[in-house]
């Protein structure tokens, strides 16, 4: 996964509060993993949560950085009549069973 962040300015932050925000997202992104050294090995992956709202342009669902807009993917993908409060669409666990 690529762990750079792509800078991206929001219409409402001053540039501190930009800079604060990327460094947020830089170092929310961590990786961790464990291997038995035989048959298990595991690896997870933390990230920032999902915003609460979007932040490109109304006739877009395409971010500053040309992927598509999380919100908006979970918004579509899921059908729910809400999102939850708290949701993490990066983060991931991993769990490899070698047969020997």
């Amino acid at each position: 996964m690529d762990s750079t962040v792509p800078t991206t300015s929001h219409p409402y932050l001053s540039d501190a509060a930009q800079e604060i925000m990327e460094n947020a997202r830089r170092v929310a992104h961590k990786t961790d993993s464990y291997s038995d050294g035989e048959i298990l090995d595991f690896r997870a992956e933390w990230d920032h949560i999902l915003a609460s709202q979007c932040r490109h342009p109304p006739s877009t669902t395409i971010e500053d950085d040309g992927r598509e807009c999380v919100v908006c993917l979970f918004e579509r993908e899921l059908k729910l009549p809400s999102l939850p409060e708290m949701i993490f669409p990066r983060n991931t666990l991993e769990i490899r069973l070698e047969n020997n």
